[in-house]
Formats: C-alpha cells, structure tokens, sequence
C-alpha cells in the first residue's frame, strides 16, 4: 500500500485543536484502544503493519470492534469509538486507501442504544424528598411533575412571571418564545 503524501500523524489527528477538550481525550482513547487490540506497542507499528500489507486496515478494525463488543462495552459506547475510525484512517492513510463503504461492510455499525434506564422514584421516595427538601425545591418538584415543564422551563422562572390571583392562587406566565417547541403553554 502507498501511503499518501497528504497525511497526517496519529497523534496529530487525535491533538486535533478544533475538538474539545474531552473530543481529543475519546481520540486518544480510541488510539490507545485500537492499538491494544491488535497487539501493537504504538500506532506506528500497527500502521506499518498495515502498510506492509501483514494485516488489512478492515480487519484492525474488526478486530477493535468485535472487541469491545466482547468485552461488553455499552453498544453506544462502540458505536462512537467506531464512528472515529474512518476519519482516523483517511487521515493517516490517504483517502485513497480507505474506502467507507468497504468499512461499512465489513464493520457493521451494530446497536447503538443506550442500554441504562434512568430511575424512576416511586411514590414513598417522592414523599421522601418532600419532606427533607426546603419549601422553593418542593415548589420546584411540584412543578415540574405537575406541569409537564422541561427543567430549564422550570428552573428560569422569576417572581414576575407569576401572576397572583384574588382568589388565592398564582398562575405561572410561559410565553411560547421562552419553550423549546416555542408553543404557549
């Protein structure tokens, strides 16, 4: 295989500036991951490797996936490791020498779900929270489970935004440019 002149380092494309922080922590993790996998010291033994014609760039990366996925990596957490390998490749191969619809073939995307539910209080815990919490958090919880209101719907109210009626009770002004759906509420 020849490598393209218009490449980059592995280390160069995980350092990429233009991601976060934390984009360019997961490109390393990926890296480090991707190279374990496959038995490899460095990257740069793996893409000689690759080069010398030893072993495919698909079946690197089938090998990282069905991995992960052995090892019982959430399907979503596969997923993104493997959503970064075409762009890693492309990178430090040349375009020409990696194909995504080859990748897409012979590395099937799989499942990608989140597979943790988030917990749901029962009655008794909401009772619980209740009784320890200050009047303005059960104010909070009380709209927000009434109401259907998203949180930061809730949260970003003001005492302008109420509205004292003379027989007792307040309404709650939520005008529609304020909502996610932009619908008066």
């Amino acid at each position: 295989m020849q490598v393209s002149r218009d490449v980059i380092s592995a280390e160069d494309w995980a350092s990429e500036s233009s991601f976060s922080e934390r984009g360019r922590i997961g490109r390393f993790d990926t890296l480090k991951r991707l190279v374990k996998t496959n038995g490899k010291a460095t990257f740069t033994e793996l893409l000689e490797d690759i080069t010398a014609d030893k072993i495919t760039v698909y079946s690197a990366c089938k090998k990282f996936v069905d991995t992960m996925r052995k090892d019982g990596l959430k399907p979503s957490v596969v997923y993104v490791h493997r959503s970064r390998l075409p762009e890693l490749f492309e990178s430090v191969l040349g375009e020409e020498n990696f194909r995504r619809t080859i990748f897409n073939r012979l590395v099937p995307r799989g499942d990608n779900y989140v597979t943790t539910k988030k917990a749901i209080p029962t009655w008794e815990q909401v009772r619980h929270m209740l009784k320890i919490s200050t009047p303005q958090y059960r104010a909070l919880i009380a709209t927000l489970a009434t109401n259907g209101w998203r949180i930061m719907e809730a949260l970003t109210r003001k005492m302008s935004d109420l509205e004292i009626q003379p027989q007792g009770y307040a309404r709650i002004k939520l005008h529609a440019r304020e909502t996610k759906t932009r619908e008066f509420r």
